[in-house]
């Protein structure tokens, strides 16, 4: 998949949107954590590596988070998520 592809763009788009959703508190946990999880799995499929393993470390984070943190832990540890992502979109823009 090129730099260019609409798809991969459209993805990303989607994921920039997701994190800037939750940031401002207009999407839930819930919503976010299935946005990367698409985000990974249509991405993943075309074998762009740092995109790949951004994602899949972002998976495995919200997982933990899922299973170790609530009420404003979770919020505060989601938010460090949401912070390393955009940071690294901003690489691929």
């Amino acid at each position: 998949m090129s730099a260019d592809d609409p798809l991969r763009d459209d993805t990303i788009r989607k994921l920039k949107e997701a994190c800037e959703q939750y940031r401002t508190g207009t999407l839930n946990w819930d919503s976010l954590r299935d946005t990367v999880y698409q985000a990974s799995d249509t991405l993943g499929q075309f074998g762009e590596r740092n995109i790949r393993n951004l994602l899949l470390v972002t998976k495995d984070r919200l997982e933990a988070i899922e299973f170790t943190a609530s009420g404003d832990k979770r919020l505060d540890e989601t938010l460090k998520v949401v912070f390393d992502v955009e940071h690294e979109i901003s690489k691929w823009e």
